[in-house]
């Protein structure tokens, strides 16, 4: 049985049926608040690339949920998110990937091992990607980075 916090963030993540899974990896000796700030800078950018003006002026954003794990040194720095295409942009799957690809590999504190591929079972990634959350321990959770619907316990 899961403790309630993860459920609740489980929960909550598959209220949508995401397009796209994700997993982003930084250079070894990147600390933690680099890989937070390095995050939210791409997304950032990927705002900046679909919504031009409009992600300050309307506070236009792609739908996404950002979790950080630190694997079991605690310093193994990775992100695991759940994103979907721009709902209002007519781009393909595979071109949006290859997008963010491109911008994710463009920052200096991007790692080499990064995977971007279509959520095939939101069930498994959703499960997969909260395995840190404990009920005592729900930073895991990247809210800075995130832009989707998380109702709270």
């Amino acid at each position: 049985m899961r403790n309630k916090n993860r459920q609740a963030i489980i929960d909550s993540i598959l209220k949508t049926n995401w397009e796209l899974a994700v997993t982003l990896t930084f250079h070894y000796d990147i600390t933690e608040a680099r890989a937070n700030k390095t995050l939210r800078r791409w997304w950032n950018e990927i705002d900046r690339e679909f919504y031009g003006n409009a992600v300050k002026r309307q506070a236009k954003r792609t739908k996404r949920a950002c979790l950080i794990e630190k694997g079991k040194s605690g310093t193994n720095y990775h992100y695991h998110i759940h994103a979907e295409r721009p709902e209002d942009r007519d781009i393909s799957l595979k071109k949006y990937m290859q997008v963010l690809e491109l911008l994710w590999k463009r920052l200096s504190s991007a790692g080499y091992v990064n995977e971007f591929e279509p959520n095939t079972n939101n069930i498994a990634w959703a499960t997969y990607t909260t395995k840190e959350i404990t009920a005592t321990n729900t930073d895991a959770l990247d809210l800075s980075a995130s832009n989707f619907e998380f109702v709270a316990i």
